[in-house]
Formats: C-alpha cells, structure tokens, sequence
C-alpha cells in the first residue's frame, strides 16, 4: 500500500510539474508574439492624451471653433508657460496629427525650426509639438495620422444626401448648428491658452464631444445607414491612430505625449484603456500647473 502511495504522489508531481511547464510556455509565447492583452502593468509605455482645439483655424472639422490668434505677444507667452509645465511629465516622444506618410516633410520643418531657420506657424502642431520638443531637447517630432477615404463607394457614407432625400435638413442643421462653437471662441478670447486645454480635457467636456457623434448613426434607415457608416469610419480612422501611437511606444519607458484635436480623445483613451496596451496618465494637473504659473505671473506684474 505504502508503494502504490509513493507511485500516486510521483505521477501527481510529475503531472503537476507538466502543468506548470505549459504554462510557463505559453506565458513565454504570449510574451514573445506581442499581444496587447498580456502585457503586465509593468510593460506599459505611458501615455498622455492632449485634446486641443485646431489654432489655424482651418476649417476641416464638421463644427469649427475659431481660435483666437496665438501669435499675439500674449498668447505666445501663455503657449511657453504651457509648454513648461507639459515638459514636467518628461515625455521621451511627442504624436501629433499630421498623416504618418508625411513624416519626413514634419521631420524638415521641425529641423528648421529647432535650428532656428524658421519661425512657428499657427497650428498646434507646431506651437505645442515643436516647441515642446525643442525644449525638452528631441531630435524627432512623429507624424501618426490617418485619414484616408472609405472602403466602397461614397454614397454608401453619404449622410448628407439622405437626410435631404428623406426630408431630415432640420435635423441635419441641428446637428451642425454653429452657436456653441461661436460661444466657445468667444470664450477663448477672454481665457488663456491653457484655460482652454484644461476646459477640452475635463471628462465631462470629453463626453460632451462625443455624445455629438452618435446622433449621425440615426442619419438612415433599413435600407441605408450613410450616418452609421461614416460614424464607423470615424471609428475606424481613430484605431487606425492608436495602432500607429502603440508602434511608436515600442518600449516599456516610454512616455509619450500625444497633441490631438480634441474630438479624438475619447476614442483614443477608450481604446488605451480598454487594450490594456500603455498606461494613460491625466493631463489635467499639468495643464493646472500651467493655469497657476499664468495666475501667479499676473499677480506679480501687477503689484
């Protein structure tokens, strides 16, 4: 009876033993094959999100804000202290929207801006990105953008013909309506850059932002659904980004400091945290840390 014990427990250590080493094993391939699922909190590269308004005014989103001039005396001195308090997360890289295929055009730009052959322009890729980069001694600022046109024909993403077809103008112009934007860009006159920053990345204005998209979904019906096929676009063009930020954080170490329009973050921070692929860290204390630098600055100038 003793013997046959002996020989049970052996087969069970051995059994246990065979366990173990599969898996080991396939913790070890689950490693080595790079799924975003088995990384550790420890294999995290950080992540900070920057939602901004768009400081050129270029008038590409469906409702545009107008931003006041940032090239005045003032703003350019707001933009520095704003600049100075995002260098305190020390981010090893810095993502901003321009297509990813243009990255050698931004690459020149940045260079000659760095080297101090060219002045900034408006947009906040340059104001932000460049200027962030330049200071924090970076030799690269990265282009991780994608916003290439749909799969199939483009009626099929169309909303705008539906809704006049199926006599939803009203609704079409609801959803476009340009007062709140009016608002806000009178808002950011009597504010500071960074006021603006921290007002774009509270989560309640992020929600705000996003809840607007859901209402293109309804642009269609059982035999059409143009609005929902643009909104899964939407969709698609912003994993399309974070697939392209996932490649850059290639690291551990990483800290990557992401400039974006400020629609996209939702989205963004949704698909980071849900990936479990980088850490995301809250911008807000550095953009309040900028807020008082600007408070405090204006008290002394006026003593």
């Amino acid at each position: 009876m003793l013997l046959k014990i002996r020989a049970l427990s052996s087969r069970l250590l051995q059994a246990g033993l065979l366990v173990s080493w599969a898996v080991s094993a396939t913790a070890c391939q689950a490693a080595e094959s790079g799924l975003l699922r088995q990384r550790s909190v420890s294999e995290r590269p950080q992540i900070m999100l920057i939602g901004t308004s768009h400081f050129a005014n270029y008038g590409r989103d469906v409702v545009n804000i107008e931003s006041p001039d940032v090239l005045s005396a003032q703003r350019q001195q707001e933009i520095e202290q704003l600049c100075a308090a995002l260098s305190a997360f020390r981010p090893t890289k810095i993502a901003v929207e321009i297509d990813a295929r243009a990255q050698e055009k931004l690459q020149q730009r940045f260079l000659a801006y760095r080297d101090q052959a060219a002045a900034l322009n408006k947009n906040e890729v340059q104001q932000l990105g460049f200027r962030l980069a330049a200071r924090l001694g970076h030799q690269t600022v990265y282009a991780v953008d994608w916003n290439d046109m749909p799969p199939a024909e483009l009626h099929h993403y169309d909303y705008e013909s539906w809704a006049v077809q199926h006599r939803m103008q009203e609704r079409l112009q609801a959803m476009r309506d340009t007062s709140q934007a009016k608002a806000e860009g009178l808002w950011m006159t009597q504010h500071s850059v960074a006021d603006w920053l921290v007002k774009f990345n509270t989560p309640q204005e992020i929600a705000h932002s996003q809840r607007q998209y859901f209402d293109y979904a309804m642009l269609g019906d059982q035999n059409a659904s143009p609005g929902a096929n643009w909104l899964g676009h939407w969709y698609a063009r912003n994993v399309r980004i974070f697939a392209n930020l996932v490649r850059l954080a290639d690291q551990p170490q990483e800290r990557l400091l992401v400039i974006y329009g400020a629609g996209h973050v939702s989205l963004l921070r949704q698909f980071i945290q849900q990936s479990g692929a980088m850490t995301d860290i809250d911008p807000l204390p550095y953009l309040q840390q900028a807020q008082q630098a600007l408070i405090s600055a204006t008290m002394q100038s006026s003593r």
